[in-house]
């Protein structure tokens, strides 16, 4: 039975680490002596670890009582296995992890993990009999191992949204109303909608479009008497199946329509093919393919415009070039801004650059917005 490690034993490694590793030493410096952590070991413990992977360590918690209470506290492979996946589903696991746990004590009852004798392997042969195991991860390995087999040469260093906290810290449908820089304390000042007010040292923008769910503007379609949703809203108890890919058994007798052929789409007509009675795909809009087009940058010239601040003229030319503008020079020149280009040209319709140019600015000036018209070109530039 693994053996924790004693106080003097934790202080000892911990000075190894100083003299192994100088930047630890402030770490080191600041936290006081802690007790080995030791998690319930055996088939529970790695059945119980997969159960803790949830956004909340609440939610975790909250499912494993229901686990423990649904097995009348038996968590045994014998008793998990007596369990139909549909049955497990009910304490609140996914169709995923309900499989695992069947997966894991098939593992054992078949000689493949000997949960017994995996104090007597090596680090690394103890790891690979674990992931050799289906949905357990190298993390939950090292996790495993640290926490259940009290391990002090294993830290499972790959989840980065535990080191850092993001699990309770993200902040989901959330608008940032100001960020504001502190010069006094060299750090931004971000208040949201929802009355957050924090600091922060980087600021990093991620202004994509596609964050809100958005319903083809199809004539009719507030009208369809028939059963529909966005595949962002997916009602998995119309379909059946569930979100770890589980087969959509209800839809046998149905036929399925998809509208659109992008990103997502691609990913949905597969498993619907498999399922539905009968699937048609509607495109609407072709996807485009493209060059990317990145090359070598020339060293002279980016000697030549590496001038402080150079940067921001860098980004603002980005924008300025994929923005709708009219810019003046195209610092980026790779496909994004050729795609840009291109549009602009068949958007102006042979109108001169210049010209294009200075009645922008001219409205600019003026603080006039653009015409109908003019957005009507825009517009027809993209159909």
């Amino acid at each position: 039975m693994p053996v924790p490690l004693k106080p003097v034993q934790i202080a000892a490694a911990r000075e190894a680490l100083v003299t192994l590793d100088p930047a630890l030493a402030r770490a080191h410096a600041v936290t006081p002596a802690f007790e080995w952590r030791v998690r319930t070991g055996g088939y529970e413990g790695l059945f119980q670890m997969i159960v803790d992977q949830q956004v909340s360590v609440a939610a975790a918690a909250a499912i494993w009582k229901r686990v423990v209470e649904g097995l009348d506290g038996d968590i045994t492979p014998r008793a998990v296995l007596a369990c139909d996946a549909q049955r497990l589903r009910t304490f609140g696991l996914s169709g995923q992890k309900a499989r695992y746990a069947h997966e894991i004590a098939l593992a054992q009852v078949g000689g493949r993990i000997d949960f017994d004798h995996l104090e007597g392997l090596s680090d690394a042969d103890a790891i690979a009999q674990l992931v050799a195991i289906k949905g357990v991860g190298r993390w939950t390995a090292e996790t495993f191992l640290m926490f259940c087999e009290c391990r002090q040469d294993i830290f499972p260093g790959g989840d980065i949204a535990h080191q850092f906290g993001l699990y309770d810290k993200a902040l989901f449908h959330t608008e940032v109303n100001t960020i504001e820089w502190q010069e006094a304390e060299h750090v931004w000042r971000i208040r949201t909608n929802r009355g957050d007010d924090f600091t922060a040292k980087y600021v990093g923008m991620g202004t994509g479009p596609l964050h809100v769910a958005k319903l083809p503007g199809i004539s009719g379609i507030e009208t369809f008497k028939g059963k529909s949703f966005h595949t962002s809203r997916w009602d998995y108890d119309y379909t059946g199946g569930d979100a770890d890919g589980a087969p959509m058994d209800k839809l046998a007798d149905k036929r399925i329509a998809i509208i659109g052929t992008g990103a997502t789409s691609v990913q949905c007509i597969p498993p619907l093919a498999k399922t539905a009675r009968r699937l048609f795909v509607f495109q609407r809009t072709p996807s485009s393919v493209d060059v990317r087009n990145n090359r070598p940058i020339d060293p002279a010239w980016f000697q030549a415009i590496a001038k402080p601040g150079w940067q921001e003229r860098w980004m603002e030319n980005f924008v300025e070039n994929t923005g709708g503008g009219i810019p003046s020079e195209d610092l980026i020149d790779d496909g994004w801004t050729e795609i840009s280009r291109r549009v602009r040209e068949r958007a102006l319709k042979g109108t001169p650059l210049w010209l294009a140019r200075l009645v922008l600015h001219m409205r600019k000036a003026l603080g006039r917005s653009p015409r109908q018209s003019d957005q009507q070109r825009l517009r027809s530039a993209f159909e």
